[in-house]
């Protein structure tokens, strides 16, 4: 639920983490557009003596203050909702693809009662940070051009809330700050780590809008599948190639909540738009039925053709219609020069002209193109039939 809304006032940190939290956004008397820096996960840790520094992939890092309580709370404005703590999330300069020097990218509100939830948080953002730049060959942006996004999470549903605007247990993203509500009650880590995936698809990707349901805004549905399906694609690659590989620090999710996810939420969409295709009727339709055939194309397209072709589909996209990304993935492979490798069955986005389709490695398979019959592709791998 994209909006806008006060920037939050946060109050002064322990002398020990000053160096490098000064700049926090939440800190009022910091200069909001001056992000935290460190050389590296070493000097961040000898700066915060009072803290735990945990290097993860990529070279991220997470700051877990371990005594730290800020002489008075931080307070957001939309709810009135107070934290004690805050736990630091940074990324490498250059999206973690080699670089060593580390920026804040986003900071994890909470109380004591929700630390070991709130230091799982942190760790699948810098986590969900991590795919970002990976599978997209960008770095995550937020709303507004806010360097820093921020998480509150709520032990409950804020005062009136449930009441005014349907909130129970779930969340709600207003610009670059995500709000995760009923962290004090009890429910599964597979629902906890989709509420917290589902608003930062809000905060990180753009998608359509003016749906009826399941909600207006179609980035937090995508963002759920989209990161799902790359968390679960990279914890089946991992286990592939070497079962006696160390656990990773937890962040909430498991391979059975995401082989779980993947076959339910995940597959059923790329096998439904595999067969109904962009000439679709539901594509002008409004509801959650249409909204899963818009993320369908997307999921389908990332399997198809990689993620990085997506992303320059996604950012691509110069309005909020459905159809906008069907035109925005023909522009993409349009601008792609050499062969295009495919993954089949798929859908081509070609413009009028002239191609050469041709299997390797004896592959088959059905190629859709726009206003030509399915062909099939030759077991021998020779062309088409």
């Amino acid at each position: 639920m994209p909006g806008k809304m006060p920037r939050p006032r946060a109050a002064l940190l322990a002398a020990a983490t000053l160096l490098f939290l000064a700049a926090l956004p939440a800190n009022a008397a910091a200069p909001e557009s001056a992000p935290v820096s460190a050389a590296d996960a070493g000097a961040l840790a000898r700066a915060a003596r009072d803290a735990a520094v945990e290097t993860l992939p990529g070279g991220f890092a997470v700051l877990i203050p371990e005594r730290f309580a800020a002489p008075q709370p931080v307070r957001e404005k939309r709810y009135g909702f107070t934290f004690a703590r805050a736990i630091a999330v940074y990324a490498p300069v250059g999206g973690g693809t080699g670089g060593r020097r580390l920026a804040l990218r986003a900071t994890v509100h909470h109380d004591p009662d929700q630390r070991d939830l709130s230091v799982r948080t942190a760790r699948l953002i810098a986590r969900l940070l991590r795919l970002h730049a990976e599978r997209f060959g960008r770095d995550a942006v937020f709303p507004r051009g806010e360097p820093v996004s921020r998480l509150y999470v709520c032990p409950t549903t804020p005062p009136g809330g449930a009441g005014a605007e349907g909130i129970l247990f779930g969340g709600e993203t207003r610009g670059h700050e995500v709000y995760l509500y009923g962290a004090g009650t009890e429910r599964t880590p597979l629902e906890w780590t989709r509420t917290v995936i589902h608003e930062w698809g809000h905060a990180t990707l753009p998608a359509a809008r003016g749906y009826s349901e399941p909600e207006s805004d179609a980035s937090g549905y995508l963002g759920e599948r989209l990161y799902f399906k790359w968390l679960f694609e990279e914890a089946t690659s991992r286990v592939a190639k070497s079962a006696s590989a160390g656990p990773r620090p937890d962040d909430g999710t498991g391979l059975p909540d995401l082989e779980l996810y993947h076959r339910r939420q995940v597959a059923p969409l790329i096998a439904r738009f595999d067969r109904l295709g962009p000439s679709a009727p539901g594509w002008g339709g409004v509801t959650a039925s249409a909204m899963d055939l818009y993320i369908g194309a997307a999921l389908a397209f990332d399997d198809t053709y990689g993620s990085a072709l997506l992303g320059d589909a996604l950012f691509g996209i110069e309005d909020v219609r459905p159809r906008d990304l069907l035109r925005a993935m023909e522009e993409a492979l349009a601008r792609r020069p050499g062969p295009v490798p495919v993954r089949l069955p798929a859908w081509v986005p070609l413009s009028p002209g002239r191609y050469r389709v041709a299997a390797q490695n004896g592959g088959t398979g059905r190629v859709q193109i726009p206003n030509v019959a399915t062909l099939s592709l030759d077991r021998n791998g020779t062309g088409v039939r």
